[in-house]
């Protein structure tokens, strides 16, 4: 046992609350910048939807612990602990807010282009729902 052992903290653990919250951040952190217009993004995405709104201290405390663990293991590794813990019912709403944080910037490169295909692989999505996705995120994201 090191000398530190006894300080470490084990696994940290995601519930299905803050599991859909950590996708996003997982979607954010994945090319090793979090831009403010990015997090302008999360908060508006999440105070659309009925079980975060108006909850900004739940928000602020799962974004923080979200961030800690891309700290510690990356964003894939946010993704291995957060994914099994999220509602089925959310796994289409999960990637196509995961997309569209991606490629907000209008560019993915290669680590955001593995990540997205390893959220696909670990929500089972079928590649025709992921095409549409990826095609109507698109179009929504151009700059005219």
């Amino acid at each position: 046992m090191g000398l530190f052992d006894a300080f470490k903290s084990g696994p940290v653990v995601f519930n299905e609350k803050e599991a859909f919250i950590g996708v996003l951040v997982a979607a954010i952190g994945v090319d090793g910048e979090i831009a403010d217009e990015e997090i302008d993004s999360l908060l508006t995405i999440l105070n659309r939807m009925p079980t975060y709104s108006n909850d900004f201290s739940f928000i602020k405390s799962t974004y923080s612990k979200c961030l800690n663990t891309i700290r510690a293991v990356g964003s894939t590794g946010l993704l291995d602990a957060v994914v099994p813990q999220l509602n089925k019912s959310l796994y289409q709403t999960s990637f196509a807010q995961a997309i569209d944080i991606v490629i907000a910037d209008g560019k993915v490169d290669k680590t955001e282009e593995d990540f997205i295909e390893k959220l696909k692989s670990m929500l089972f999505l079928d590649d025709n729902f992921v095409k549409n996705a990826v095609s109507i995120v698109s179009i929504k994201n151009r700059i005219f």
